[in-house]
């Protein structure tokens, strides 16, 4: 009886590790199609079955079930790669077939991966493990369990799930693959890369870590893998040599290169990754103090109606994305779209557009705030910190109830307020077109909830 291949739904950050041309060939065995239709996002020419006369650059392989590995031989080139998705120890069969050399990266969390991290060396496992740090108090306790076990050499619970490359000459791993790529720009070499591809809500992204030898700095580097994550490295790029030119210079990554490799659009940073950088999940001083500075870059005051953001907002409320908002919500769309809000004189200036603390390090009591994807040269003032206070009691708890919520935001953005900007009297406006921009992103029920709760409070 003939079954079908399994689906995995593995997580595709793992293409990146491919040294095959954009215009290389690719043989996607047993993989389900949102594999395959991300791989051929990259890839010129990627096959579901071999085509006669082809040989593969690689073979990525889903499921072996019904295959041997002696169906794969005449299809691939000299230099060209397996890489294995399976969940099975499949080790045996390719090292019988020649291919004796291989690299191996723990998928984590297993059912979904999001992370991918080197497995080759103790000191490339402890540094992948400080590159992430979730924002749940759950998930940061267990990653605290798994760099206590990896710091005494024990790394099987990391093998749970991987993702094996495969080739006959150790040489082929890196020839013309990203490695190479960050090397040349940057003038020194490169061991390994640690992979993590977020939520993948917003845009289509890959942050990599590239870990550096002995001679050199590791780097963070920002990979573009559609249109929309193009234009947000893009943006992250400009922002990164904003902050570069002002008084924020040290709590920024500083850019390092860009440039295009395959058909990746690529942004090598600064990586600043200690033991003794930590998430605060309060808006502290140091949080408002960064925020002021900020205030400064590209400072404007504009008619609410000439602004993008009231412009987007326009084009939500007349696409169909907008057709089921909630009546709470509708209303202040209304006035904020035609009424006295549209015409309102409000300042704008640079914001981060995600300053939540999970963006945030603090290093010897001074931020360092990465992740500038969404920032603009024209943000809504006092956006950034409204977002910080909701995300955290939104997704990491605990949720005090609209009301509380409302006030929590008015009380600790006061300090931020100030006659040449928002005033304290205009913060229920800012407020208002926030939250509308908050949900047009989301469709968050708290905002909603909000919405209900803004009242005479606006």
């Amino acid at each position: 009886m003939h079954r079908a291949p399994r689906s995995y739904n593995t997580d595709t950050a793992w293409k990146v590790l491919l040294p095959c041309p954009a215009d290389g060939s690719i043989w996607a065995i047993g993989c389900d199609s949102g594999t395959v239709s991300d791989l051929a996002r990259s890839y010129r020419t990627v096959d579901i079955e071999p085509v006669e006369g082809t040989r593969y650059d690689a073979v990525v392989v889903g499921s072996l079930e019904e295959k041997r590995m002696d169906d794969f031989i005449p299809w691939i080139k000299p230099d060209g790669i397996f890489l294995d998705t399976c969940l099975q120890d499949s080790s045996t069969g390719f090292s019988a077939a020649g291919f004796k050399h291989k690299r191996q990266y723990a998928a984590l969390p297993s059912g979904k991966p999001k992370l991918f991290i080197p497995l080759a060396t103790r000191l490339a496992r402890s540094r992948a493990l400080k590159f992430h740090i979730p924002g749940s108090l759950k998930a940061r306790m267990g990653l605290m369990l798994v760099r206590g076990l990896n710091s005494l050499g024990m790394h099987h619970h990391l093998s749970r799930r991987m993702i094996r490359l495969h080739a006959r000459d150790e040489r082929a791993f890196d020839k013309g693959g990203l490695l190479e790529w960050i090397s040349r720009r940057l003038g020194y070499p490169f061991q390994d890369l640690v992979l993590y591809s977020g939520s993948g809500q917003t845009h289509t992204k890959i942050t990599a870590l590239a870990i550096a030898g002995k001679s050199g700095e590791d780097v963070v580097v920002r990979i573009a893998d559609s249109e929309t994550g193009l234009r947000a490295v893009k943006r992250e790029s400009e922002a990164l040599r904003a902050i570069h030119s002002s008084g924020l210079s040290r709590q920024a990554p500083r850019p390092l290169a860009e440039g295009w490799w395959n058909n990746y659009y690529l942004l090598a940073q600064e990586g600043r990754l200690t033991s003794a950088n930590r998430q605060e999940g309060r808006l502290t001083e140091r949080h408002l103090a960064f925020l002021k500075e900020l205030s400064h870059l590209s400072p404007k005051i504009l008619p609410f109606n000439e602004t993008r953001l009231w412009k987007e907002l326009k084009e939500w409320s007349e696409s169909d994305r907008a057709t089921d908002i909630p009546l709470p919500l509708g209303s202040i769309l209304n006035r904020v779209l035609a009424g006295d809000t549209a015409g309102k004189s409000l300042a704008l200036h640079r914001t981060h557009g995600d300053f939540a603390p999970w963006n945030i390090k603090i290093d010897n009591d001074r931020l360092f705030v990465y992740d500038w994807e969404e920032s603009r040269s024209d943000g809504l003032a006092l956006s950034d910190a409204f977002h910080f206070l909701f995300r955290q009691a939104s997704l990491v708890g605990p949720w005090p109830g609209a009301a509380q919520m409302v006030l929590k935001l008015y009380g600790e953005t006061e300090i931020l307020c100030r006659p040449e900007g928002p005033t304290l009297a205009d913060r229920g406006t800012y407020l208002q077109i926030w939250m509308l921009k908050e949900y047009m992103a989301g469709r968050s029920p708290h905002i909603l909830e909000m919405c209900r709760q803004f009242g005479s409070r606006a």
